[in-house]
């Protein structure tokens, strides 16, 4: 099956005829009358991956384009007549920079190539990547490392793994430098934020240092302190939960001995945040230890809490799942 789902796409690749053209503009859907909300897409451009370029010192950066695959789009057809819809963007690349592209619907298995300028060899040295997993109509994504070889403009193809599939998709791109580069300590939590989500995509194992603690009930959850800390001075911590295949970032962003003033910042640093990932759907919880607040997509979950951590000790915790 895999050997198939290359091939196509390899010819989809070779077909010079759409390679660097400017997608045609698309309709904005009309909202359906479902249970299900729906969000108009704006139409996308060849060139809308491509709109932030990674310059010399910065530590990561991020385009996202929220787009669907249409049966007016360029299409493949087998010869047995089976037919995939797809769509091209354009990315500036330099040598030895790691791209990072999440492509993710919720219409159809996802499946995506990159090849490289025709300086270097086309079509023929394209690379792949898809949703192996079953689609289960809820969400297919797929995440696709490149250690970038050549300097140059590589061309991006979205498609589906089925055939005659359509329907929304949302695609992101992250750039980081070859040289591991982090964020400034005076950086703003933004800039802290997508440096965070992008090494969230790696599992934090550029960030992973030396382990600190193993959970003595099951042996299954160690912590690792982090190369990289938040804020200079204060605790930054990697727990890998193997139980549940889950890896989460703790970072402490500031410390307090009353908890009126723990409340107080982290009312100010969630609001930072929401300025930061505009759109994500929010959500909040709260104890007589703790006050969290979240903000989550369809691939991220970001946490900010009210920790008590003994007496007259309070922290605000940024987590990144």
């Amino acid at each position: 099956m895999r050997y198939f789902l290359f091939l196509f796409l390899a010819c989809l690749l070779a077909g010079g005829s759409f390679a660097q053209k400017a997608r045609p503009k698309k309709p904005v859907p009309k909202a359906k009358t479902t249970a299900k909300k729906t969000v108009a897409k704006a139409p996308a451009l060849a060139t809308d991956l491509d709109r932030t370029q990674l310059a010399e010192g910065l530590p990561v950066v991020t385009d996202f384009v929220q787009s669907e695959l249409t049966a007016t789009d360029p299409v493949n057809t087998s010869a047995e007549g089976q037919k995939r819809y797809f769509d091209r963007y354009s990315l500036t690349l330099r040598q030895g920079d790691l791209l990072l592209v999440e492509y993710a619907s919720e219409a159809y298995r996802v499946m995506l190539g990159l090849e490289p300028p025709k300086e270097f060899g086309g079509s023929g040295k394209a690379v792949f990547g898809y949703d192996s997993l079953h689609f289960d109509n809820v969400l297919s994504k797929t995440v696709f490392q490149f250690e970038v070889p050549a300097s140059g403009t590589y061309t991006l193809l979205l498609t589906s793994a089925d055939a005659q599939k359509v329907g929304p998709y949302k695609v992101r791109k992250f750039l980081l430098p070859a040289s591991a580069v982090v964020p400034a300590a005076n950086a703003d939590l933004c800039q802290k934020i997508t440096y965070l989500m992008a090494q969230s995509r790696l599992d934090f194992n550029r960030l992973q240092g030396k382990k600190t603690k193993t959970d003595k009930k099951t042996g299954l959850v160690e912590t690792y302190q982090s190369k990289y800390e938040v804020v200079p001075g204060k605790s930054t911590d990697i727990v890998r939960d193997y139980d549940l295949n889950k890896t989460k970032l703790n970072a402490t962003l500031a410390e307090f001995t009353k908890k009126e003033d723990a409340l107080k910042a982290l009312d100010q640093y969630a609001a930072q945040l929401k300025a930061c990932v505009p759109g994500w759907e929010y959500s909040e919880l709260s104890g007589e230890a703790f006050k969290e607040i979240s903000a989550a997509t369809y691939a991220d979950f970001l946490t900010m809490s009210m920790r008590v951590l003994g007496r007259k000790k309070f922290a605000v915790v940024l987590g990144v799942d």
